[in-house]
């Protein structure tokens, strides 16, 4: 399915320019994420936990969804910090960071969040995450990629859940997180 020219889309396209500006470098094609179960390094402060990227099978919608996908909650994500290697470890990244409310999750985001998006970092304050898990990927037409996450939080008294897209792009020093969901 080919998505059309979104506003989300245009923001990208000018985050991947100031990108450019500043000396990283998104890819102009979408990057290829490590190969369904491929591992995905982690950084050296972080070898307490591999993260391997879930296998795939495609959607009618074009989107690959993961297959087994493992859920994610505060029992296990004690160690998992799989950095910037691909687009589902900078979102795996995130999350297990915000499961565990620590800051760590600021090393896979864009130093370019601002607006909607510090809008949206805010906010994710505001919650406490309880789980995750990641359910699907597809290329975004800006050269980066949308990662579907499912996640639980704790919010304003009571429990919710649900899933949403995080923006990814390739940036010179790994994928980066340009869009968090809300």
């Amino acid at each position: 399915m080919t998505r059309r020219r979104t506003p989300r889309a245009i923001l990208l396209a000018a985050t991947g320019a100031l990108l450019v500006a500043s000396g990283c470098r998104p890819q102009t094609e979408a990057p290829r994420p490590p190969a369904s179960g491929e591992v995905a390094a982690a950084p050296a402060s972080a070898q307490a936990q591999a993260f391997t990227v879930p296998a795939t099978r495609p959607r009618e919608d074009g989107a690959a969804e993961y297959v087994d996908a493992p859920r994610y909650d505060a029992s296990n994500v004690a160690g998992l910090a799989p950095g910037a290697s691909s687009p589902e470890a900078a979102v795996v990244h995130y999350l297990a960071s915000r499961v565990r409310r620590d800051d760590r999750y600021r090393e896979v985001m864009t130093q370019y969040c601002k607006g909607d998006c510090a809008e949206n970092l805010a906010e994710h304050d505001t919650w406490k995450f309880r789980a995750f898990r990641l359910v699907s990927r597809q290329p975004d037409d800006a050269g980066g990629w949308w990662i579907e996450a499912w996640f639980e939080i704790e919010f304003e008294g009571g429990v919710d859940s649900g899933s949403d897209e995080f923006t990814v792009v390739k940036a010179a020093d790994g994928y980066r997180i340009v869009e968090v969901p809300t």
